[in-house]
């Protein structure tokens, strides 16, 4: 009557549908229908229409008693549904539509909860991950550092070197850095059986060494401290080597004059060569090869047939070198330093120098521009390098310091210096334009018959004349 309607238009409908829909929906508030009903009276009218028996008023006196109290502005006995209940009302009434919701819900829970363990499983197998990683990077280290110091106590310089760039960054410690502190002072002993080691040179891998003496050449790994190659040649006669350390030469012990290709291992004869040969000197671009005889006779010979290019009567030629970047020869007589362009008609320089006895050496700087000679000083006993400028014909500055004669001569850094030894037990390293002395090494006994320099400057060798013979590994300062 309030809203002069029924709760329900059921006019169109079947008595079964009227009383599925009477049964099931709830009827329109009165709000609705007229908000002047909205508040107590509209509770009160809800209440009424509950679809329990046990939530509507029990008795008509209780619905009495609430009209009475709104009637009179008295609060009412009722309150309006809970959410709760009016939830639990909208699930029965659409239960395939909260089943569906409930279902995707559910799955959404479900899918996070299994996301959430796959995350956590994850995290916990890197973290084991990384664990594993840092416990194999610490024993990696361990035994990195322990293999150093042992190659350390066995002079093994490389091997200990390599060992301590290997072991973890991470990882370095006060052992890390005392051994690397040793390494930059260490030293290390090759032997060989050869009485003297003349002449050195490190191949541009830097851990195979080729050591001369007068008649034989040795190969040696560095990394194992031992000889992989060696050729024995004729006693006092002194053998030659290529400045690419490609081709050998040598009196073999038959007395026959040899060429070998030291990457190949094949050799060649020199059918014809003299009987007498006791030196040999190799050009750069294999061209040519001089021999020099003990009755005073050069030769130069073309290769690969040997054919004579020229020939010519000296006193008794102590040294042979060739330019690097010229056919032009250098060669130190008894009296006489002599320069011979092979190639501009063989044309020859002499220049007068101090009588000798024994070998002097000849290098030629990289760009075959300046020679230089192991001498003495013309007044005195002392030893000294002498230098001659080959194109501009004239000598420069000596290199003074050595108290006898050097024994060897060599440039590293591209020329920018120069490392001499002598018997007077001293390696010493020189500013090749300057001439100032860098640094001095000294063997602990004996003579430093040779030395040279690896090609990155971060190893100096030193043919030495101690029991047992063979070479000492040093690292220059700086």
């Amino acid at each position: 009557m309030l809203a002069d309607q029924l709760p329900f238009d059921l006019s169109t409908c079947s008595i079964p549908q009227a009383a599925l829909i009477i049964k099931d929906e709830d009827p329109p508030r009165l709000s609705s229908i007229n908000v002047a009903y909205r508040g107590e009276i509209e509770t009160v009218v809800m209440k009424a229409l509950e679809k329990q028996p046990e939530r509507r008023y029990q008795a008509a006196s209780d619905l009495a008693a609430d009209l009475r109290h709104i009637l009179l502005h008295e609060p009412v006995s009722v309150r309006p549904p809970s959410t709760a209940y009016q939830v639990q009302r909208f699930a029965r009434r659409n239960k395939a539509v909260v089943g569906g919701v409930a279902a995707t819900l559910l799955a959404l829970v479900l899918g996070i909860v299994g996301i959430a363990r796959y995350a956590y499983r994850e995290y916990q197998q890197r973290n084991r991950a990384e664990q594993a990683q840092a416990l194999a990077q610490a024993q990696t280290y361990r035994v990195s550092v322990a293999a150093a110091s042992h190659a350390l106590d066995n002079q093994n310089v490389l091997a200990a070197r390599r060992l301590l760039k290997e072991a973890p960054e991470a990882h370095r410690g006060w052992e890390w850095y005392y051994l690397q502190s040793k390494l930059d002072a260490s030293s290390r002993l090759l032997t060989s059986k050869y009485q003297s080691i003349n002449n050195l040179a490190f191949y541009e891998d830097g851990q195979t060494l080729l050591a001369r003496s007068r008649q034989s050449y040795v190969l040696w790994n560095l990394q194992r401290g031992e000889i992989v190659d060696e050729i024995p040649g004729s006693v006092d006669i002194h053998a030659a080597v290529s400045p690419d350390l490609t081709w050998f030469a040598f009196v073999d012990q038959r007395g026959r004059a040899v060429l070998r290709d030291m990457k190949t291992g094949r050799t060649e004869v020199i059918a014809d060569a003299p009987i007498d040969i006791h030196r040999f000197a190799i050009s750069a671009d294999h061209q040519f090869v001089a021999l020099a005889t003990d009755s005073g006779q050069l030769q130069i010979r073309r290769l690969p047939q040997y054919d004579l290019v020229h020939s010519t009567a000296l006193d008794p030629v102590e040294t042979l070198s060739w330019s690097p970047s010229h056919n032009i020869l250098a060669a130190r007589t008894r009296t006489e330093f002599i320069i011979l362009d092979v190639d501009n008609a063989a044309s020859m320089t002499r220049l007068q120098r101090p009588a000798i006895v024994q070998a002097s050496v000849i290098e030629w700087d990289p760009r075959g521009s300046v020679v230089y000679l192991s001498d003495t000083r013309d007044d005195e006993r002392e030893g000294e390098v002498f230098r001659y400028d080959v194109k501009g014909r004239h000598a420069l500055p000596p290199l003074v310091g050595h108290t006898i004669r050097p024994d060897s001569i060599k440039f590293y850094n591209d020329g920018e210096g120069v490392i001499s030894s002598s018997r007077d037990g001293t390696a010493r390293l020189w500013h090749a334009d300057s001439g100032t002395l860098l640094q001095t090494f000294r063997v602990a006994i004996g003579s430093a018959f040779s030395a040279t320099v690896s090609r990155d400057g971060a190893l100096v060798a030193m043919g030495t004349r101690q029991v047992p013979f063979g070479c000492s590994i040093r690292r220059p300062v700086g």
